[in-house]
């Protein structure tokens, strides 16, 4: 049996005592990390918004036929016209804020130990491994500090035994030492 603290506090709909378990080191990491990512995606999006739409305010009709003209890969995604350019940025900006809030309430899950959260966060780091492994078969290897990061967020999510039991999931899988 894993050895965690238990905090009390008093619940507001009854004044019955209520523990509550904290979470273990690892899942602190992996929730503080998800935090983090969660702000910077927040900011980020919030910057691809106001740059699109300064952008569409600011550039003239010339200058983005001329942006149009020079990149030719905007054609692909049928983006003929500065106005569709920046509702695409835009709309990227909107889904960058989205993945922020799910980061968010991802880490906040995981700190209160809600396995839902705890699916989620798995489904995000594998995610994340698969991406890093397709950078590094591209032959870019840029894809290795990333791929190392995220095989220690799963050791610490998916391995660890005190995190395991700390969502109630069964260490039988993993090999006992």
């Amino acid at each position: 049996m894993v050895k965690r603290g238990k905090k009390k506090f008093r619940s507001s709909k009854s004044n019955k005592i209520v523990r509550r378990l904290d979470p273990p080191l690892g899942i602190k990491i992996v929730s503080v990390f998800f935090f983090i990512s969660a702000i910077l995606s927040f900011l980020f999006g919030v910057l691809i918004i106001l740059g699109s739409v300064l952008g569409l305010s600011l550039l003239s009709s010339e200058d983005i036929k001329n942006m149009i003209n020079n990149n030719p890969g905007l054609s692909a995604f049928g983006i003929e016209s500065g106005t569709k350019l920046f509702t695409t940025i835009f709309a990227f900006g909107v889904f960058i804020i989205v993945w922020g809030i799910i980061e968010w309430y991802v880490g906040k899950g995981l700190w209160r130990a809600i396995r839902i959260w705890y699916v989620a966060a798995s489904v995000l780091i594998l995610i994340g491994l698969l991406t890093s492994l397709a950078l590094i078969f591209s032959l870019t290897y840029s894809g290795l500090v990333p791929l190392v990061f995220y095989i220690v967020l799963a050791y610490l999510l998916w391995v660890n035994k005190n995190s395991r039991s700390y969502f109630g999931i069964s260490s039988k899988l993993v090999k006992k030492r």
